[in-house]
């Protein structure tokens, strides 16, 4: 491959990439009331399990740095 076009596959994959953190937060706030349902948590089990979903996306840019 040419090195122009291994750049717009770097663009085009780290975009997917960042578009899909706003879906995954969407997905999961829509989803947290039967994920209550099925585990019997409560609301403050809740908090804590986005919290933790939260710092993990966001420990990312340590690892992989801003895109």
């Amino acid at each position: 491959m040419k090195p122009a076009a291994n750049v717009s596959r770097y663009l085009l994959c780290s975009f997917a990439f960042v578009l899909l953190y706003p879906t995954a937060i969407d997905l999961y706030l829509v989803a947290l009331p039967q994920i209550a349902n099925d585990l019997s948590a409560s609301e403050s089990q809740l908090h804590i399990a986005f919290s933790v979903y939260l710092a993990g996306m966001a420990s990312t840019m340590v690892f992989v740095g801003r895109a």
